[in-house]
């Protein structure tokens, strides 16, 4: 005799695998804020690395290069250089970081729409472009800032006067101008005494003397601090460094 009595799972059962269930789930749910935070630094730490090899290599390319009177720039840029980090009682400072943060704002609040009518688009007094997605400010030759984004939507009749804006920044046939900003810094170059020893070959014996005894003269090493987002005050800040010594070209 066959018997077909059909064995359901009681309440006991079913709030016992709901609880496992929930259980497993709420564990998985733990881990997305930390994979988030993880993608969100690699991704800020790649733009980061890009444009400190992008500046440096321009700033090198720069103290290499000779002025009007055949003379490298690498004495003019390095004497122009701070020795040290920024404090929070520096008022210099605070003027740079107060624009960076404007800067920042004006990218962010979609000000890329055409305000007076002409077509074209200004960035904000003092504010060039360096290169895709890099600018400066002309009042301070080591301070950059990073930007890198995409529009959400464009729009058709804006331009840039002196092509501006990064190449994400492009003409659309509608929308308002505003860009979503992936990740914005400020990159801060300072000077200091390298550590290492050279051969002096001027002198009537060979001699080993430490590069710093030279005082940035004949050896100069960079150091790059990139602080990010550029919204926030810059004491409060993620930051990575970097640091590399250059030879006086002449």
């Amino acid at each position: 005799m066959i018997n077909n009595k059909v064995n359901f799972f009681n309440m006991v059962e079913v709030v016992l695998a709901m609880g496992v269930i929930a259980l497993a789930m709420t564990s998985v749910l733990a881990l997305l804020p930390v994979g988030l935070n993880a993608s969100r630094d690699a991704v800020a730490l790649n733009y980061s690395t890009d444009a400190a090899s992008n500046i440096v290599g321009r700033v090198v390319n720069y103290i290499n290069t000779k002025n009007s009177l055949n003379a490298y720039y690498y004495a003019s840029y390095v004497s122009s250089l701070p020795t040290s980090l920024p404090s929070s009682s520096d008022s210099d400072f605070s003027y740079i970081d107060t624009a960076s943060k404007e800067f920042a704002q004006f990218l962010r609040n979609g000000d890329l729409s055409d305000m007076d009518g002409d077509g074209e688009v200004t960035l904000p007094a003092k504010i060039s472009i360096v290169t895709d997605g890099i600018f400066k400010h002309s009042d301070y030759p080591n301070a950059f800032f990073v930007v890198q984004g995409k529009m959400e939507t464009k729009k058709d009749t804006v331009t840039s006067k002196n092509n501006d804006f990064p190449s994400w920044i492009k003409n659309d046939d509608s929308g308002t101008g505003r860009v979503d900003i992936d990740f914005s810094a400020m990159v801060y170059i300072w000077k200091s005494q390298p550590s290492f020893k050279y051969l002096d070959t001027t002198a009537s014996e060979n001699t080993f003397p430490n590069a710093a005894s030279t005082d940035y003269g004949q050896f100069t090493a960079f150091n790059v601090e990139m602080s990010w987002p550029l919204v926030i005050d810059y004491f409060n800040r993620e930051r990575c460094y970097y640091h590399s010594e250059f030879t006086n070209p002449n």
